[in-house]
């Protein structure tokens, strides 16, 4: 099974390509990202766990990860191979504070100012489009994960369908009676994920080419933001276009996500699943005040005031 990676080897020996490079058939997603982590602690931090902020050539994403940790991106529309100056903070709070779209809002600064230099990596992101024409699988051998459906990550799905991809195989494989039987069911696997795995592709890349060829700073009237003149604007075809554009991204979230959580192969009832997230969002709670307590940004008097209380609509229950 070839797990390796976008640079796939298994790939490159099964399909006769380069693993990396220009003939390699990876495209370059048109963006750099910049990210880390932190411990932060935010009002919202129970719930509210992804956000986005969009401008124009760049966006900025966090999410929360669990144990009092805030997990952030910053995607920037740049050439391959662009690299920053010596502080990767300090770059992105120029690029952020600076642009012709003024300074961004000042949750994305109070991420960078609680990061660490020392823990903000750069790397290009690469993708390559759905396999139509070539299987995944060949004898004995098949492909998984980034080695074959690599994503642009905007939708957190580059893991998941790898997780997919694995739980699909071993069923299908757990069923075999004989070793000849192999070659037909890796190529079974291949046909049943090829759908899904490409619709996630293109999702995942469509948003990203959106973000850098259609959205700009929203057009406001003058009433609103008076730094345009009475007017207001922008008056740009992009700055109108992302205006418009604005009311339809709560549904078009909710769709994108709506879909990906199709994938659910056991079932569950309601009382199941109000018991499951109950007992996940109390243990995340704990666990985040933990982390918190131990970073100084949390005391025991006000870790003992919270229990017993309601959050995010769901019963906190303390642990014994």
């Amino acid at each position: 099974v070839g797990a390796d990676g976008i640079w796939s080897t298994i790939r490159s020996q099964l399909w006769n390509e380069d693993a990396k490079g220009p003939n390699s058939g990876t495209t370059y997603s048109g963006y750099t990202c910049f990210a880390g982590d932190t411990i932060q602690k935010p009002d919202y931090y129970f719930d509210v766990g992804y956000q986005v902020y969009i401008g124009p050539g760049k966006y900025f994403v966090t999410s929360d990860v669990g144990r009092g940790r805030t997990q952030w991106y910053a995607f920037l529309a740049l050439p391959p191979g662009t690299k920053s100056r010596a502080s990767n903070r300090e770059y992105l709070a120029d690029l952020f504070s600076k642009g012709k779209e003024g300074r961004w809002s000042e949750e994305v600064f109070k991420v960078l100012d609680a990061t660490p230099d020392d823990a903000i990596e750069q790397r290009d992101l690469y993708d390559r489009p759905p396999s139509l024409t070539k299987s995944w699988s060949k004898g004995h051998v098949t492909m998984i994960g980034d080695a074959v459906h690599p994503m642009m990550p905007n939708l957190g799905q580059g893991g998941c369908q790898a997780i997919e991809d694995a739980y699909i195989l071993a069923q299908r494989l757990g069923g075999l009676k004989s070793r000849s039987s192999i070659p037909s069911t890796l190529q079974a696997f291949y046909l049943s994920r090829l759908p899904r795995t490409a619709i996630c592709q293109g999702l995942s890349r469509i948003a990203s080419d959106l973000i850098v060829s259609a959205f700009d700073t929203p057009f406001q009237p003058g009433w609103v933001d008076d730094r345009y003149g009475p007017l207001g604007g922008p008056w740009g075809v992009n700055n109108i276009f992302t205006n418009l554009f604005r009311p339809f991204m709560g549904a078009i979230f909710y769709g994108q996500f709506g879909y990906l959580y199709t994938f659910h192969p056991e079932q569950c009832s309601d009382q199941e699943i109000e018991r499951l997230v109950d007992e996940v969002m109390t243990r995340h709670r704990v666990d985040a005040e933990a982390t918190w307590a131990k970073a100084g940004m949390m005391s025991q008097e006000d870790m003992d005031k919270a229990d017993g209380r309601e959050g995010s609509g769901l019963s906190f229950r303390a642990t014994t």
